[in-house]
């Protein structure tokens, strides 16, 4: 249940983000002013050993100690740095962003949080936002290496990919080559399907930083996309167990169990995810992923619920929400989910996508045929999207228009063979 927070700390702590949205947020329940006749002694007891644990990497540690000083001094510049930063490590996110976002308010220059508010913005699906942070901290400190990866993961268009590449070509001759510069080089391979490319720039960023768990990662998702499943299970174990281990990297390790249908073994990495990092709402999602595909729903919405108390913006736990309304055919409460979905992630075209599949339940053929034209416009590459109004065309009579989204399609995708059946009807 919500209440306010009182004081100074509620002025700034009431925004948290959101993909594409600032809202109110309210940080009651998680602290509470307080004071004391030793307060700066009790405050300094627990920075102290905030500061060892932080050192130490025990982010949940440390998180408890910052925010038992916190309730003494919501004012200290060094806590909100520092709390920023934990419950980014802890994978609550939504409460990091306000930290950073007062951090970098209080000390613009501080390069640590903008290029964690960076990642968060690209997690959010806000690659502009996240790569106008990279290119803020990039400006002053050409060597950043999380920066550096940030860029090349938001450059998604293909006239980007090739305007990012020079960019870290540059960045490479000005500050000198490094295992990050060498994960972006990879990326940017990976994405333009150069794959020979990919892995020699993937191994000399292993070999530039042996003990980085990123490398073992790229490497991983490398021999997956080769069908060499034994050498990518390999990987991600590496580095699941390097010091550097990060939550989302386990996730993945998790997801490509489940894509080679090893759900035991998923099920048990993201135990172990959700035990070690609680915080982290993707980890809860993709359990509520797993429970629904066996059809346990109560589990799967037990495990929405944990990740929405987490993160109640959670992009992935909504869209499955609301998916479990199709399943459990109530497409009228589907499509209220979806509409709320809509006005949170605008420029989201699966939740438009996924609001047509609703309206067809739902009898609704116009509004059906309206959220499909907003996802295409959103994402004019869609191919479900594509598919499914090609065929709602071919059923109002319009088969042109089917005729000429399917030979646009096919033109992409030459070997879409379900495209070229609905051509053939178009034809008819």
């Amino acid at each position: 249940m919500e209440s306010k927070l009182d004081g100074r700390a509620g002025a700034w702590l009431g925004v948290a983000w959101r993909p594409g949205v600032v809202l109110a947020l309210s940080l009651c329940g998680l602290i509470a002013l307080t004071g004391g006749c030793s307060k700066e002694s009790k405050k300094a007891r627990h920075l102290e050993r905030g500061g060892r644990f932080f050192e130490a990497g025990e982010w949940e540690k440390a998180k408890i100690e910052y925010l038992n000083a916190f309730r003494l001094d919501a004012d200290d510049p060094l806590l909100i740095e520092r709390l920023g930063r934990v419950f980014y490590e802890v994978g609550d996110w939504q409460r990091a962003f306000a930290f950073l976002k007062k951090t970098i308010e209080l000390a613009p220059d501080n390069l640590e949080a903008r290029a964690k508010l960076a990642s968060i913005y690209l997690a959010g699906r806000e690659p502009d936002k996240a790569r106008e942070e990279a290119l803020a901290v990039l400006a002053r400190r050409p060597s950043h290496p999380e920066a550096v990866l940030i860029l090349a993961d938001a450059a998604l268009a293909p006239e980007k990919m090739v305007e990012v590449r020079q960019h870290i070509l540059t960045l490479q001759t000005r500050a000198g080559d490094s295992s990050a510069i060498q994960m972006a080089l990879g990326t940017l391979a990976m994405r333009s399907r150069d794959l020979p490319a990919a892995e020699a720039a993937f191994r000399r960023a292993q070999a530039l930083d042996p003990k980085a768990s990123g490398p073992h990662l790229a490497l991983a998702r490398w021999h997956a996309v080769r069908n060499e499943l034994d050498k990518a299970d390999e990987e991600f174990r590496i580095a699941a167990s390097l010091p550097d281990a990060k939550p989302l990297g386990r996730l993945q390790w998790a997801e490509f169990k489940v894509r080679t249908q090893k759900l035991d073994e998923a099920k048990k990495i993201l135990d172990e995810l959700t035990t070690r990092w609680p915080d982290f709402a993707m980890g809860w999602t993709l359990m509520a992923e797993i429970a629904l595909a066996e059809k346990r729903t109560d589990d799967a919405t037990k495990f929405i619920n944990v990740a929405l108390s987490r993160k109640p913006d959670h992009f992935d736990a909504l869209l499955l929400r609301a998916r479990m309304k199709l399943v459990a055919n109530k497409p009228a409460e589907a499509v209220q989910e979806f509409e709320r979905m809509s006005k949170l992630f605008p420029r989201a075209p699966e939740v438009f996508f996924q609001m047509a599949l609703a309206q067809l339940l739902n009898n609704d053929l116009t509004r059906a045929v309206a959220a499909l034209n907003q996802a295409l416009t959103l994402d004019p590459h869609h191919t479900e999207a594509t598919m499914l109004l090609a065929n709602l065309d071919l059923r109002r009579g319009e088969a042109d228009n089917a005729a000429s989204a399917m030979l646009e399609l096919i033109r992409r995708q030459t070997n879409n063979v379900r495209a070229r059946y609905v051509l053939a009807e178009a034809f008819q």
